[in-house]
């Protein structure tokens, strides 16, 4: 079992303070869904949640736009298992990272919540790389990162400077629509940058 595989309670590892769980739930979904509002109303718009843990996300985004389809991939088998018990499956449809390949290039748009602080560079890229190939050309994405001092000593986590957020995505053929701090979107910190671009 993996460090991942063993978070797999029905908030995986999401702790926000003071129990705000539900509150920045929403907000986050309430944001990712504004920043990547439709142009039109279709009967199937496929949105990819990169690396959607427990799925955390997919039911209150779902709520703002019903018609979406989210496909939600994971690397661990227990979050995609919670996942699958805790949301509602008609909604969205959830792969462990390994049945991704499954997963055929076309999609609409994207977001990526709490993964990247988790990445070093080179696997950020790596990753990035495989969402800009599932992308429609034109496609938003929607990424949140920890943005901060990189020489922090003592977490497991990947704080970076900005400048690396904006070549790290420009190098998998990103382009930067807007850049929010999270104070803006939750009203909790600013060290979580979220960054809207356009495949």
């Amino acid at each position: 079992m993996t460090w991942w595989d063993s978070q797999a309670s029905p908030e995986g590892v999401f702790n926000p303070p003071d129990g705000l769980y539900d509150v920045m739930t929403r907000r986050q979904a309430a944001y990712i869904a504004d920043e990547i509002e439709p142009y039109e109303t279709v009967p199937r718009w496929d949105v990819i949640d990169v690396g959607c843990g427990v799925g955390r996300l997919v039911n209150p985004i779902h709520n703002l736009w019903p018609w979406w389809e989210i496909w939600g991939v994971d690397p661990s088998a227990e979050m995609i298992a919670e996942a699958r018990r805790r949301c509602d499956t008609t909604l969205a449809y959830f792969l462990e990272t390994k049945y991704a390949q499954d997963l055929v290039p076309g999609m609409d748009a994207g977001y990526c919540v709490l993964v990247f602080q988790h990445l070093n560079d080179s696997k950020a890229a790596e990753l990035l790389a495989w969402v800009a190939d599932l992308l429609w050309p034109g496609a938003r994405f929607v990424s949140q990162w920890v943005v901060g001092n990189p020489n922090r000593s003592g977490e497991r986590s990947y704080p970076r400077y900005r400048d690396t957020v904006d070549c790290l995505l420009a190098a998998a053929g990103f382009e930067t629509v807007r850049e929010v701090w999270d104070r803006d979107v939750t009203g909790y910190t600013d060290e979580w940058l979220w960054v809207t671009s356009t495949r």
